[in-house]
């Protein structure tokens, strides 16, 4: 996606210097041409991919905010209460029908979509490189699809442009989205033009959607739709073709970082380049690390510390900490505390201090219990600029990951149900955290690996409620907000309680649809509870 990337960049960048130009009477000669002259050649299906893809990435960004935000996983935080109202109502689950990350959230899926519809409505199946892109449009359709099931249950099925009548579609019925899902993906499998990895450690093909992406996609689908046979199938053969692996123990704590873009655990990413030339173009809007860094204007970093010598979180703002259940959750795995996994993940007061932070006296993190999360943790290496501008944390080239080979692991091990895989697999996580073999296999074991593991990276709330159990986890959340002092004592104010705060069962399950498209489609049905 390199090239289609830049050149489409580039193409924006001549657009807009035109548009400055003075002499803006310039007579004009022919058109620009109707939607249906473009889509022609194997050049246009490329600016037009990687337009959909651009879109899929910088979703991404609301992504990460909503779905982490409705876990046990983390407190909203920021500089303190009501610094992001609607992001505390969704950890609260107190948020309503017009909150704009949901909005956005729901919204987003639909532009994704567009563009895939685009492709497959306009794009011939007459090239290698048009085919591809059609394959390419399926997947990016069938993960939105998935998602809007998840997470809105009767989100419309739309698999066509929308003009007409058309522009005001029917919610879907039970399963349809799912369904819709597995179909796309299936299709842009079968279709046999999808990119295919030529080796364990090739770090090219992820700048596009790889066969074992869309397999990947295809597991987790039909875990949603309860089909767990067809799942285990479908990922045996992601996890059999031994083009993915787990990174070894040793280099656990470089999975988010840089360093490991485009490794061998990575399933489908999308890319953020090292260049100082793009800083505005790839970086404008994507502010995953500047909102969940540490809460930078209460902190000291000593002078000579690891912390100093890093450079990590100058400025960022504090939102996202992790919950002292998460804490509990890594010490009942290991009372040791001693794995490599947690090391990467999770850090506490004291262990912030030894790498070299403090509290400015008088200051205290809102919505903190003293715990820190170190999986983002920013550091100077993965900033274009670390001199520069690193302070400001926009230069972060960390690539946005979707999915990673310890999810398929999970899902497979899951889709098992208790065989013999469903140990082996499980235990190739558990073992690459630095932590002994495990000897029986069960659900609930399961359940705590996936937590762990997959901590802050948006799968929790998910599968919360597909399992059931998020009625009984989450029906607390947001009722008392902590904060933690520079002297190390964790409060609860009570100027900050909720009682109508809290998972309701029969409501939040699914988020409601937005007010905005209630408003113009008379054709929606709300959501029980809203």
């Amino acid at each position: 996606m390199k090239k289609i990337v830049n050149g489409l960049l580039a193409v924006a960048l001549v657009a807009g210097f035109t548009s400055c130009n003075k002499d803006l009477d310039i007579e004009k000669h022919g058109n620009f041409g109707t939607i249906e002259d473009f889509y022609k050649t194997d050049a246009d299906a490329e600016q037009a991919t990687a337009s959909m893809y651009l879109q899929w990435r910088d979703m991404t960004l609301n992504e990460f905010f909503v779905k982490n935000l409705m876990s046990d996983d983390i407190w909203c935080g920021g500089g303190g209460r009501g610094d992001v109202g609607t992001m505390e109502a969704l950890n609260e689950f107190t948020y309503g029908t017009e909150n704009p990350y949901a909005q956005q959230f729901y919204e987003e899926y639909y532009k994704v979509i567009y563009k895939a519809n685009l492709i497959l409505t306009y794009v011939a199946n007459d090239s290698q490189v048009k085919n591809r892109d059609r394959a390419e449009a399926l997947v990016a359709r069938g993960y939105c699809h998935l998602m809007l099931g998840i997470y809105f249950g009767n989100a419309p099925v739309v698999t066509e442009i929308l003009t007409g009548d058309k522009v005001r579609p029917v919610p879907s019925k039970e399963g349809e989205l799912y369904e819709q899902a597995i179909k796309d993906l299936q299709d842009a499998i079968s279709s046999g033009c999808l990119t295919q990895k030529s080796g364990l450690d090739d770090s090219n093909a992820n700048n596009r959607i790889t066969l074992d992406a869309a397999k990947a996609l295809l597991g987790k689908a039909y875990m949603f739709n309860g089909q767990n046979g067809a799942a285990a199938d479908i990922l045996d053969q992601v996890i059999d073709s031994h083009l993915y692996d787990l990174l070894p123990t040793e280099e656990y704590e470089n999975l988010h970082h840089a360093v490991a873009n485009n490794c061998r655990e990575n399933i489908l990413e999308f890319q953020k380049r090292d260049n100082n030339a793009l800083i505005w173009n790839e970086y404008i809007g994507n502010t995953i690390e500047l909102m969940s860094g540490w809460r930078a204007d209460y902190l000291v970093y000593e002078p000579g510390s690891q912390a100093e010598i890093d450079r990590g979180g100058t400025s960022s703002y504090g939102f996202m900490n992790p919950t002292g259940s998460l804490w509990e959750a890594f010490k009942a795995m290991n009372p040791a505390m001693d794995d490599a996994r947690r090391l990467a993940s999770i850090r506490d007061w004291s262990e912030l201090n030894a790498y070299g932070i403090t509290m400015i006296a008088g200051n205290a993190f809102y919505g903190n219990e003293g715990y820190f999360y170190w999986k983002h943790r920013m550091i100077r290496e993965d900033c274009s600029d670390p001199y520069g501008m690193a302070g400001y944390q926009v230069t972060q080239f960390n690539n946005m990951k979707v999915m990673r080979f310890a999810e398929v692991l999970l899902l497979a091990a899951e889709a098992h149900n208790g065989d013999g895989k469903s140990l082996d697999y499980l235990n190739l996580v558990h073992e690459r955290a630095g932590l002994p073999k495990l000897t029986a296999y069960s659900l609930e074991a399961l359940k705590a690996e996936k937590r762990l593991e997959l901590c802050m990276e948006g799968t929790r709330f998910e599968d919360l409620v597909r399992w059931g159990d998020a009625a009984t986890v989450l029906k607390d959340q947001g009722k008392k907000c902590p904060r933690f002092t520079a002297e190390g004592v964790l409060e609860w104010p009570s100027q900050w309680d909720k009682s109508n705060a809290g998972f309701k069962a029969g409501k939040h399950e699914h988020l409601p649809i937005p007010q905005t498209e209630m408003d113009i489609n008379p054709n929606m049905d709300q959501h029980q509870g809203w």
